[in-house]
């Protein structure tokens, strides 16, 4: 299963509206307004031995972007992803005027030969 069929699967149960690394206007279809997540994979690690990789570490970024604080919402993102180690960052981002809450955690994925 590819990573971000596994993030979007571990999200979407959420309910909230959900992209990877962001929200674009579509055919009329505007930008969501919050809350909303944000996914996207900051890093990728390829590893291995005998000059052949064997697996990817991938390093997974989940941002919750709200008007208010949302500890319901922060809970239900931590349940999603529960299975992770975790760090979680918050921010108040005043030029948007919204609340801004991250995670990183890491999924290690094997290559296939």
């Amino acid at each position: 299963m590819a990573v971000n069929e596994r993030v979007e699967g571990l999200l979407k149960p959420i309910g909230l509206p959900l992209a990877y690394r962001k929200f674009k206007p579509y055919k009329g279809k505007p930008v969501p307004a919050p809350p909303y997540l944000i996914y996207f994979i900051e890093r990728e690690n390829a590893r291995g031995s005998d000059d052949k990789n064997f697996y990817k570490k991938l390093q997974v970024v989940v941002e919750l972007y709200t008007t208010a604080k949302s500890p319901t919402l922060e809970e239900s993102v931590e349940n999603a992803i529960q299975e992770f180690e975790f760090d979680k960052y918050e921010e108040y981002l005043d030029s948007e005027g919204m609340f801004f809450v991250s995670w990183e955690f890491d999924i290690y994925e094997k290559i296939r030969r």
